[in-house]
């Protein structure tokens, strides 16, 4: 397992280095070991919890840099409300995309017996995705 995490670094690493843009928008700052990691900045819509909305000053913040930076995709909590995230992405002209924050899975994962591993490499995909 770890020689498989090591490659899905090293993997993503070269690629996100690749990248002008290096931030992206989540519903909560749940993404801050991986910004790290790959020299990223996430924009959380939220604080370290899931449980608040953002606020109109937060969301016109987000509006603002999102615009001026040019962000395409707006991340909401795989099995959460998209509900801010996309009021935001209409805002923007963006588009509204779950990311699993790996804080549970879902049935579809259970049933799936998705590895960890898995769904890493789906989130990481998904971020660069939407910074290429």
């Amino acid at each position: 397992i770890a020689k498989e995490l090591d490659d899905i670094v090293a993997e993503y690493k070269d690629k996100f280095a690749s990248v002008d843009n290096k931030k992206f928008i989540v519903p909560h700052q749940a993404f801050g070991y991986l910004a790290r990691e790959f020299d990223l900045e996430q924009i959380p819509l939220n604080s370290l919890t899931s449980t608040g909305e953002a606020d109109a000053k937060v969301l016109k913040e987000v509006s603002d840099l999102a615009k001026a930076e040019k962000i395409k995709t707006v991340f909401y909590e795989m099995g959460g409300s998209d509900k801010e995230a996309k009021t935001l992405a209409d805002e923007i002209g963006a588009e509204a995309k779950p990311i699993n924050t790996l804080e549970f899975a879902t049935d579809e994962e259970l049933s799936s017996n998705k590895t960890y591993q898995e769904m890493i490499k789906e989130n990481l995909e998904a971020i660069y995705a939407s910074l290429s």
